[in-house]
């Protein structure tokens, strides 16, 4: 079974918003829960990424985790601190502080569908970095892109 929904789910899709939010979507042929579980840990999110940026847990709070993330680029090296707390419908990251960015939330949306589930990803960013925002819609979309194939292909996809 899980043959013909990898088949059917086809690549992610990622798109930029017009406020430059970047939403993407992606589907596996695992149940919501598994998936919950399976993405539970921005530590391995962010090893399966492979993009270069490193994240530890900095501490736990109740159900959520606060975690600090390191991302070198040619500009400057980002460096964020983040809360991600369990939802209703998956996670919701929100900024702490950063060196770089003036406003950051991540959103994971799980969602049965066909026998699987559509992972549903938002992000927004604000940087306080002066880079002209076409080159941040692109390397963010980018980014997601390279993310999303990679979790899709651990999952399953």
């Amino acid at each position: 079974m899980w043959f013909v929904l990898a088949a059917w789910a086809g690549s992610p899709e990622v798109v930029v918003n017009d406020d430059h939010s970047v939403h993407g979507e992606m589907v596996v042929p695992l149940a919501p829960d598994v998936v919950r579980e399976k993405l539970a840990d921005p530590v391995w999110i962010s090893q399966v990424d492979g993009s270069g940026t490193t994240v530890t847990v900095h501490e736990k709070r109740g159900d959520c985790l606060v975690t600090d993330s390191v991302s070198p680029n040619i500009v400057k090296t980002v460096r964020y601190r983040v809360e991600r707390c369990p939802s209703a419908t998956g996670y919701e990251t929100k900024l702490v502080e950063s060196n770089a960015f003036t406003a950051y939330a991540v959103k994971w949306t799980f969602t049965a569908e066909g026998g699987g589930t559509r992972v549903s990803y938002d992000l927004m960013t604000e940087t306080s970095l002066i880079v002209p925002q076409f080159v941040i819609d692109q390397q963010t979309k980018k980014g997601v892109l390279n993310l999303l194939t990679k979790l899709q292909a651990e999952l399953g996809g």
